[in-house]
């Protein structure tokens, strides 16, 4: 059990409450307890005395107020009409059925997201009984094709018609585990470890760097200046050992944004702020105050944890005496700007439908973007039977889908050498004047597992006894995984 938490099931998370009235953009610049009802049964009684400011309702963000609730009133500042960050679901209805589709960050495993997923048991995501688990297992098979032709350059579930390939693919993945190892250097960008693979520079050229840039940028160029170490390390240890082994990945039933609903329905001293985007932050006689777009100064607080991307965030510094380096390892990191779309008709897939995959890379232009294939997760093993749903990466492609259902534009963050040592220069001054900060842009790549771990890390100096934290890092305890970190070092 989770502390004082009682998990919830799917009818509740669905319905979402109050935060679900927020979510919908139908509240303007208003506060929300993160859960009235305890309040009322707590009778009036004031909360706790300590004052903390949470800046940014992503995954980081309300991680560190869960696990700080039981000790600190925390305002948690948003400055979107609904919380998520990267975690913001779309439900799609197709038929007589509701899909909850991710549009930003979705697919999860055991093996990269080992915090994760104790932590979805923790809460009661996560359960043997399916009639009761908000986690879905699902394929994870990948088809590289020329994005002019259609035709594949690489199917996973084709590996008979085309032994050569498949050996190239199995032998660039024993590399790539080894390249996530505690020993392997940050500083080797990918362009220098992927030449220095022994795998045909053709296979390299037409399929796997491509691909590779995929999962990031889209820009093949750019993703050979980034981290290999830290852009493998998202995805690597899920590679299979054989080429005729099956690879599963996981993904949510009602999106990652009900998972952060549930931890808010969790919290009793939590106030969401939505609509509320940050300025600046001012420090005064040894307390915190926060500016928003409004003029409005919220505060006195004791203690700040900024979760807000360095884009952002490094501007909050500017009227702060003595806090310019702490701009400056904001400024340090490296983004590139990204588009996702949701959309109903194939417009992005291969022309041969036998290779239609979870993961769809069309490679053209010097670029590389995926189509996701929600509806591989779902019906039977007939993909006419599937739901005809696609969450598309679209910053570089020629013209838009004909059902365009929703998008996103947003900056991705890029794991280059750079980026990684402003964030590990950063993090020594973490908690200097009751500062802190928790995301991906702290650790070492953009997961909710490191989401989750920054928020955890925070939690260890702001409430290193609280119920949530101390239930779950017993659970780590019993799972042996107490020792991960991604820490960069």
């Amino acid at each position: 059990m989770l502390g004082s938490v009682n998990p919830l099931r799917r009818r509740s998370v669905l319905q979402g409450g109050v935060l679900g009235v927020a979510s919908l953009g139908l509240l303007n610049s208003r506060a929300i307890p993160a859960n009235q009802a305890k309040r009322e049964r707590r009778g009036g009684k004031a909360g706790p005395g300590k004052r903390l400011a949470v800046v940014g309702a992503g995954a980081a963000g309300i991680a560190s107020a869960y696990f700080c609730d039981s000790a600190w009133s925390v305002d948690l500042f948003e400055s979107r009409d609904k919380i998520g960050g990267h975690a913001d679901t779309l439900n799609v209805t197709e038929g007589d059925e509701r899909y909850a589709v991710d549009i930003g960050a979705e697919f999860f495993h055991p093996d990269t997201h080992p915090l994760y997923w104790s932590f979805l048991a923790e809460i009661g995501a996560r359960s043997d009984d399916p009639e009761e688990s908000l986690v879905i297992e699902g394929p994870a098979s990948l088809t590289v094709f020329d994005g002019g032709t259609g035709e594949a350059r690489f199917g996973s579930e084709h590996v008979l018609e085309d032994i050569p390939g498949a050996l190239r693919f199995l032998t660039f993945t024993g590399e790539a585990r080894k390249m996530t190892e505690p020993d392997a250097p940050w500083e080797t960008t990918m362009g220098g470890w992927l030449d220095g693979l022994d795998i045909d520079d053709g296979y390299k050229r037409d399929v796997l760097t491509p691909w590779l840039s995929s999962l990031t940028c889209g820009d093949v160029e750019l993703v050979r200046t980034q981290s290999a170490r830290a852009h493998l390390s998202s995805f690597a240890k899920t590679f299979p050992r054989s080429i005729f082994e099956p690879v599963h990945t996981y993904n949510s039933t009602v999106g990652l944004e009900g998972y952060l609903r549930m931890l808010l329905d969790a919290c009793e001293n939590t106030t969401v702020l939505t609509r509320a985007a940050v300025e600046s932050l001012e420090e005064q006689s040894g307390t915190w105050h926060v500016r928003t777009a409004s003029g409005r100064r919220h505060g006195p607080y004791d203690a700040v944890v900024v979760t807000a991307p360095p884009p952002v965030s490094k501007e909050f510094f500017g009227d702060v005496p003595d806090l310019g380096h702490i701009a400056e390892h904001l400024g340090a990191h490296e983004y590139h700007p990204s588009r996702l779309v949701i959309h109903r008709d194939p417009h992005y897939m291969p022309a041969d439908k036998d290779y239609w995959a979870v993961q769809n890379a069309a490679v053209g232009g010097g670029h590389c973007e995926t189509s996701i294939w929600v509806g591989a997760y779902y019906g039977t093993s007939d993909p006419a039977t599937k739901p005809g749903i696609f969450k598309s990466w679209a910053a570089h492609r020629a013209d838009d889908p004909g059902e365009l259902l929703a998008e996103r534009r947003f900056s991705h963050p890029l794991s280059t050498p750079r980026s990684l040592a402003a964030a590990r220069d950063m993090m020594a001054f973490q908690g200097e004047r009751n500062l802190y900060f928790a995301g991906s842009f702290t650790t070492i790549t953009d997961l909710q597992e490191t989401a989750l771990y920054s928020g955890l890390r925070v939690a260890e100096s702001l409430n290193p006894q609280g119920p949530q934290l101390t239930s779950f890092k017993k659970r780590l305890a019993d799972e042996d995984l107490l020792g991960v970190s991604y820490d960069i070092v």
